[in-house]
């Protein structure tokens, strides 16, 4: 078979978007002959997760004296705590041609030397949850991936000195994340951004196009005000949480200055309060196609309302927020969202029955039809083809009644296809079915709850029958999830 041929059938099987990918028939194909091993290694080792040290040296015997490793493009370590110096700096030397590198709760001991490695093509770099890890494995790695576009770091023990330092080393990079998806660890390290930290981002990094700001504990406004002056104009995606010495003027500033923002995330911000989140969004709600708000004192959100051309929503732990009317209260408002995930919200209740009947029919409406003259018949030819009609008996018009079909509806959003409610022990399950019926094309729907019916569960089921529906009950003893029979 033509080795053409065989590559169009190894790009077929390898295709991860694909419902049918499986890794187990690439291993199969590349059993069939010694050519198709050898065409199929670089779709085999094209991803490489290593879970565990055990992997990780499992991994680094097998390229170790070979050239499989040139075949690595994304490689992901996880949970490989004291991983030692041989295994760390086989695998940095053995896949230079890596274009993804995930590192989280990866701890290398002892760091005894250098690693001679360079990664040309690397274009993303997340570490993530490694606080054992000492700066050194930090600077080499930034230091050999010169055309890096993705910088991430969170709940590292790193001073913000070297966080400095790391920044001026990446000119390319489009996308800093500092602190994001930050987890206990990050509170007990130093890995906050200050007003120098700012400073270097803008004197070094001159294309970023995506900023996330979890770590500025130490920030203040001049700071952020260099930060929104210098890359508000071509700022697209911003994210913001834990902006504690940031005022409220400052923040105002994300307004302002970033007329291309289409992606916001405002989270643990203390003074952030319903006038301070109408200021941000009546300046960015025409633009804006994804918001999160998360762990906010907001007693209302209703100048979400301004967004018109919103695609995904996300409110979490809005412990103060109690109206859901304030998002889908109005059908004219929210006509393109397609995602809405509500968690955490304890006292959000919908304080009036939901009302959707797009197929009630009740106006009745009198029409007249239209009066056409007939011919008198001895006016008409009589031919073979076309023989008389005998004229009929005249009869009086007698008006008839027409059904017109009418929508009813006080819920927004007709095009969901994505809802998520998690922690909203007020809503009723009544109120809930309304919902899912105005919402018949939603293709995924995951709810919990304290308690669950029967009933509920069938007829949600029977409401959108193609829906990928999860329904899961909190347990009484433990915080974990139990799905309900």
């Amino acid at each position: 078979m033509p080795a053409e041929i065989m590559i169009h059938v190894l790009d077929f099987l390898s295709n991860r978007r694909s419902k049918t990918f499986s890794r187990l028939d690439l291993y199969r194909t590349a059993l069939l002959s010694k050519k198709w091993h050898k065409c199929a290694n670089a779709y085999l080792w094209y991803q490489v997760d290593l879970s565990s040290r055990k992997q990780a040296e499992s991994f680094c015997r097998s390229i170790q004296n070979s050239l499989l490793g040139m075949w690595v493009r994304h490689l992901s370590l996880y949970n490989t705590q004291a991983l030692d110096w041989t295994t760390w700096s086989t695998m940095m030397n053995k896949c230079p041609g890596l274009l993804t590198l995930y590192l989280e709760r990866v701890d290398v001991v002892p760091f005894t030397g250098e690693i001679h490695c360079f990664f040309p093509k690397l274009r993303s770099l997340v570490i993530y949850e490694c606080p054992k890890m000492q700066y050194l494995p930090f600077e080499q790695l930034v230091q050999a991936s010169p055309n890096l576009k993705r910088l991430s770091i969170a709940g590292c023990q790193l001073t913000e000195q070297e966080l400095v330092q790391l920044v001026r080393m990446t000119p390319r990079v489009t996308d800093l994340s500092l602190g994001s998806s930050a987890t206990a660890a990050f509170f007990m390290t130093g890995s906050s951004g200050g007003n120098e930290f700012a400073k270097a981002v803008v004197d070094h990094c001159p294309h970023i196009t995506c900023m996330d700001l979890t770590g500025i504990l130490s920030m203040t406004d001049d700071g952020f005000t260099l930060l929104m002056q210098h890359f508000g104009k071509q700022l697209v995606k911003l994210q913001v949480k834990r902006a504690m010495q940031v005022s409220e003027h400052s923040l105002l500033q994300i307004g302002h200055q970033c007329p291309k923002l289409t992606h916001l995330t405002l989270a643990n911000i203390p003074h952030m309060d319903d006038t301070l989140l109408e200021g941000i969004l009546g300046q960015l709600g025409p633009q804006l196609q994804f918001l999160q708000l998360e762990s906010l004192f907001l007693s209302s959100v209703i100048s979400i309302r301004q967004c018109t051309r919103l695609l995904e929503l996300r409110l979490i732990s809005l412990s103060q927020w109690g109206c859901f009317e304030d998002i889908l209260g109005d059908p004219s408002c929210l006509e393109h969202l397609q995602t809405l995930l509500i968690y955490e919200c304890p006292d959000l209740e919908i304080t009036a029955l939901p009302v959707c009947s797009h197929a009630h029919e009740t106006l009745t409406v009198e029409q007249t039809p239209s009066v056409k003259e007939i011919p008198d018949s001895d006016q008409m030819a009589r031919t073979p083809e076309s023989p008389l009609i005998p004229p009929q008996p005249f009869e009086p018009f007698v008006p008839r009644m027409y059904v017109k079909r009418v929508t009813t509806c006080t819920i927004a959003s007709p095009d969901l296809q994505r809802l998520e409610l998690v922690g909203c022990f007020m809503l009723e399950e009544e109120q809930v079915l309304v919902l899912l019926k105005h919402w018949q094309k939603m293709s995924k729907f995951f709810y919990l709850a304290a308690s669950i019916t029967r009933d509920f569960r069938r007829e949600a089921r029977r409401v959108l029958p193609n829906c990928d529906m999860n329904m899961y009950v909190l347990s009484h003893d433990t915080p974990t999830m139990q799905m309900e029979e």
